[in-house]
């Protein structure tokens, strides 16, 4: 009887050492694989970093191009201004002159239908040049929106 008890605790520490082994086993293929897991997080990160300054460089270029460019059309709007100023102006002029001087009166009005048509050249080119600066602030809004969004997204991604 007692060498029955005692095959039955050999067996039973038997099947509790393999239980172990394989228990151990398990924990260290968990190590490895979280290791891999938080090495791939970590190459994550640095991917998603490094897009982040690319982006950010990226929106900084595109503002300033679009700043550079408001600063063109402004100066090309008050140069379109100050033009259509002076042909308002000189068209009063000629419509002064035109009703003074009847000797005068077939080249005046030459140069006023000259002067019309530029006017209406000038306006047309102002109308377009206002869009044209819509468009601009329009497109420099919405770069500012994704970049805003990005940011977001890189924030909730590097937080988790």
């Amino acid at each position: 009887q007692g060498k029955g008890y005692e095959e039955s605790l050999a067996n039973i520490e038997a099947t509790y050492k393999k239980a172990l082994q394989e228990y151990t086993l398990k924990i260290d293929e968990m190590t490895a694989s979280k290791k891999a897991t938080e090495d791939h997080i970590e190459k994550l990160h640095a991917v998603l970093n490094k897009g982040l300054s690319q982006l950010k460089e990226e929106h900084e270029q595109r503002m300033d191009t679009s700043k550079q460019e408001m600063r063109a059309l402004r100066t090309e709007l008050q140069e379109t201004t100050e033009l259509l100023d002076e042909a308002k102006l000189r068209i009063k002029a000629l419509e002064t002159e035109l009703l003074c001087s009847d000797e005068k009166q077939k080249a005046i009005e030459t140069e006023l239908n000259e002067v019309r048509i530029l006017n209406d050249f000038l306006e047309e080119n102002y109308k377009k040049m206002q869009i044209s600066q819509q468009k601009l602030l329009d497109e420099n809004n919405l770069l500012q929106e994704r970049y805003k969004e990005t940011l977001d997204e890189m924030a909730t991604l590097r937080n988790h």
